[in-house]
């Protein structure tokens, strides 16, 4: 027990380059190992938490600078302003944040929800917000737009429930800018 003490505060009081790398491998094997799984298990996900990587959600700025630009588009799928700005995340998100995902075994999703789902073509997956849900013979199928395109994208056009991984409940600004940095994504 004395080792262990004697380690922990090594850990926390030394300024050496040593306590800093190892202090790092820790935090990221408790987050990595412990954290994202207990977070997953609490929301049903098996993406707890994905970092926007692309200005396709940005607004720029005001909700009310950002409208007219967009009217057209949304007024495409009969939503109004009036409906949009009752969505979740009416002011949608930057690239870096960081936004937790709330897995749904019923898969009832709504107009307006913003989705992270996975394309067959792409490793990573995508979050964009619902405009458009049909129903025909061989079930459900959304149909979402990221709020900065100027367009839906082909394979945003029939998405089938199974490649939904969940909805977003919350979001965390600019953290995920960390890995995105580490990574080269900037």
């Amino acid at each position: 027990m004395n080792k262990l003490r004697k380690f922990w505060s090594w850990l926390w009081t030394s300024k050496s380059i040593l306590s800093w790398v190892v202090l790092f491998i820790i935090a990221f094997v408790v987050i990595k190992f412990i954290f994202f799984p207990v977070l997953g298990l609490m929301l049903n996900s098996e993406l707890p938490a994905v970092i926007v990587e692309s200005g396709s959600m940005e607004h720029k700025g005001i909700f009310d600078n950002w409208w007219p630009g967009q009217e057209n588009l949304y007024s495409d799928f009969s939503i109004s302003k009036e409906d949009f700005l009752k969505f979740p995340f009416k002011n949608g998100f930057d690239k870096g944040d960081i936004i937790i995902v709330k897995g749904f075994k019923d898969k009832n999703y709504s107009i307006g929800d913003v989705i992270v789902f996975r394309v067959y073509e792409q490793s990573t997956p995508l979050i964009h917000r619902i405009v458009k849900i049909k129903e025909s013979n061989s079930g459900l199928r959304y149909s979402t737009k990221g709020d900065h395109n100027s367009d839906q994208l082909e394979f945003e056009k029939e998405i089938m429930p199974e490649q939904i991984v969940g909805k977003a409940i919350g979001v965390i600004p600019k953290l995920g800018w960390l890995k995105l940095i580490f990574v080269g994504k900037f």
